[in-house]
């Protein structure tokens, strides 16, 4: 995925604010507060609330802080944005976040991802994380890791093998079949024996030949 990717995002409209509870990576708390609060729409019908801390100052602000990110969010698989229903948007150089049906930011961290143009991969990860965790780790995973020698895609998922797994191996999954031809021009087939990623892709991302979990954006 890159910054030239078509995406799903259509609108953002402001809707009427209330107090929700949100995750601050810089507190380690969920606290219910007062965000401003928008609906993003995208073309696949899904919707999301976006949840702007209310530091961002004034609804313009806010609804400019959340653009950002939003072409990006779309042009996620409609599969990995099927579960997520919240976005939080906060100030702060903090990790992002998935799960919780939700995806979580914190905006100075973002214009760094933004700068080092991996913005995109990093939703990509944290989706996989709202998305696929809660239905694919389990015996039937855990099947697959071992009939793949308990190889794993990076030294991340490998130290932590029930927690990152998954989310560290769906995007090489992503890049090698939904966007291979892209991938094959950029790499020039240098990671093909490097990443041992066959038996877990066949067993858990394919049904009946094709990928039960992805919509690719650019047909």
């Amino acid at each position: 995925m890159n910054t030239y990717d078509p995406t799903f995002f259509r609108s953002l409209k402001k809707i009427t604010d209330a107090p929700r509870e949100m995750f601050d990576r810089r507190t380690g708390t969920f606290d219910t507060v007062n965000p401003f609060l928008f609906e993003a729409d995208f073309a696949d019908g899904l919707k999301i609330e976006v949840q702007v801390n209310s530091e961002f100052e004034t609804p313009d602000s806010a609804e400019t802080a959340a653009l950002i990110y939003l072409y990006a969010v779309g042009q996620l698989p409609t599969e990995l944005r099927q579960e997520v229903d919240t976005i939080w948007l906060h100030k702060g150089d903090e990790d992002f976040g998935g799960g919780n049906n939700n995806l979580l930011i914190h905006h100075e961290r973002g214009l760094t991802y933004i700068d080092q143009e991996v913005l995109e991969e990093v939703f990509l990860h944290e989706a996989s994380h709202t998305s696929l965790d809660p239905h694919h780790y389990g015996e039937e995973w855990e099947k697959a890791r071992s009939a793949d020698s308990n190889n794993y895609i990076s030294i991340y998922a490998k130290d932590n093998p029930d927690r990152e797994d998954i989310a560290e191996t769906f995007p090489m999954y992503y890049a090698q079949d939904i966007r291979l031809l892209v991938f094959q021009q950029t790499f020039s087939g240098q990671y093909k024996t490097q990443y041992p990623i066959g038996l877990i892709i066949s067993t858990i991302f394919f049904r009946n030949g094709t990928c039960a979990i992805c919509t690719d954006t650019s047909k």
